[in-house]
């Protein structure tokens, strides 16, 4: 591991460390899902960013999956949902089309991630297609806001891969 990464996420386990011990002593009031999901983002787009045109592919696996299930985390979490059993199937299928479709950017000579894919993001439409539950609307809408209100964190995480990945 390099050492700007190590720098990266040394401050990123710091940083969670630190909420979670003022959170434990009553400083701030934190929810300890909503930390999770946070910081499953944060760590997951870091580890993604670094994980790029590297050998091992099983660490751009873990962090993209990392990143989407803190996005699910943290959107179930904000919704206050009773029951989220619904929302599983239709994630587990969405998180695993996205996993292949970042394995297909990591290397685009290969089709089969691509289609992939295709198929699991079919999959998943067909589930909120299907289904009754019209909270799932409700859920990608929080998904995508989600995504919406972390889009100054993805900018700055391009901007420090820019900087660390420089020779």
């Amino acid at each position: 591991m390099k050492k700007q990464n190590l720098i990266l996420y040394s401050i990123w386990a710091i940083t969670v460390g630190i909420i979670l011990l003022f959170g434990q002593y009553g400083i701030v009031n934190v929810n300890h899902e909503l930390v999770l999901g946070i910081s499953l983002i944060i760590g997951g787009l870091l580890n993604a960013v670094f994980s790029f045109d590297e050998k091992g592919k099983v660490h751009l696996v873990i962090s993209t999956s990392a990143f989407l299930y803190g996005i699910v985390l943290t959107s179930i979490n904000s919704m206050e949902v009773i029951s989220p059993s619904p929302i599983i199937p239709f994630s587990l299928l969405f998180i695993l089309g996205s996993v292949f479709f970042i394995l297909f950017i990591d290397n685009r000579k290969i089709k089969l991630p691509l289609y992939l894919s295709i198929v699991f993001w079919v999959c998943s439409g067909l589930i909120i297609n299907n289904s009754n539950f019209s909270f799932l609307n409700y859920f990608l809408d929080n998904a995508f806001y989600l995504l919406y209100t972390f889009w100054p964190v993805l900018l700055i995480m391009l901007g420090f891969s820019l900087i660390f990945k420089r020779k």
